[in-house]
This record gives C-alpha cells, sequence and structure tokens, in this order.
C-alpha cells in the first residue's frame, strides 16, 4: 500500500497539537502521514510538492482563509477531497453552507468548486477518525488497481 497523505491546516496551535496527534497516531497502521500546516500560503506551497490525498482545513485563518485557499486549489483543476473545519456561529454557518458544494461538484455559475463536506467545532475526533480511515482504505484500493 502506497504512502497516503493528509494535510492539517488550522492557525490555532492547540488544533494543530491535538489533532495532529490523534489523526497522527490513530492513521499510521494506514500508512498515512500527517502533514501539518500553520496558513493557507504554507499549505499551497507543500500541496505543490507532496502528493496530497486529503485536506483538513480550518475556514476562517488570518492572511489567507480557507475558502480562498479552497478556490485557488479548485482554479487549478486539483479534485482532492477537502473537509472544511469551522467554528462559526449559526449566521455564518448559513455563509459557509452556500459556498460549500456537494462532493466537488460546481456550485454555481462561477464554476467554482468547493469543499467536500464540512466540520464543526468542536470536532467528534472519533467519528471524524473512522471516515478518515474509510477514506484512506478506499482511496488504497483506488491506487492499487
Amino acid at each position: 500500500m502506497r504512502k497516503q497523505y493528509i494535510m492539517l491546516i488550522d492557525d490555532e496551535e492547540e488544533i494543530r497539537t491535538t489533532l495532529g496527534s490523534i489523526l497522527k497516531a490513530t492513521l499510521s497502521d494506514l500508512n498515512a502521514e500527517i502533514i501539518i500546516q500553520s496558513n493557507a500560503e504554507e499549505a499551497l506551497d507543500t500541496l505543490g510538492s507532496i502528493p496530497i490525498d486529503l485536506i483538513l482545513t480550518d475556514i476562517l485563518m488570518p492572511g489567507m482563509t480557507g475558502l480562498e485557499m479552497i478556490d485557488s486549489i479548485r482554479s487549478r483543476g486539483n479534485k482532492i477531497r477537502i473537509i472544511a473545519i469551522t467554528g462559526s456561529s449559526a449566521r455564518d454557518e448559513y455563509e459557509v453552507e452556500l459556498l460549500l458544494a456537494e462532493s466537488n461538484t460546481i456550485l454555481d455559475n462561477t464554476s467554482k468548486f468547493k469543499a467536500t463536506e464540512i466540520l464543526y467545532k468542536p470536532i467528534n475526533t472519533m467519528e471524524l477518525v473512522s471516515n478518515l480511515k474509510e477514506f484512506l482504505l478506499e482511496n488504497a484500493k483506488k491506487s492499487d488497481k
């Protein structure tokens, strides 16, 4: 099974440290490497040099936001699975939902692709890990073909 790469992007050090440690501990048996970035700019640079299989990104970050990063990734034609994470209020949740499309489909006439799914903080880590394990196993089967 080839190594698979998951990139975690969050400006909050506590999220990066805690979630990063959990993901590393629980996904290493599936030959997954967790790459941790603190901002969208670093993430885009990394994306150009490492074949990332899945991105977990915060939406609201200083500088380039997670949504701007997603737009940049999608404008390059990259259909990588992206899970957006937010701790937004109810008002922001409505706005965020409008910006997300269903499983890499076109949201509107601008032809911008969006996140595959969204998670709200606090994150249910057991559910997230279970979903990521399922993704990694499916992705490995696709790669073996």
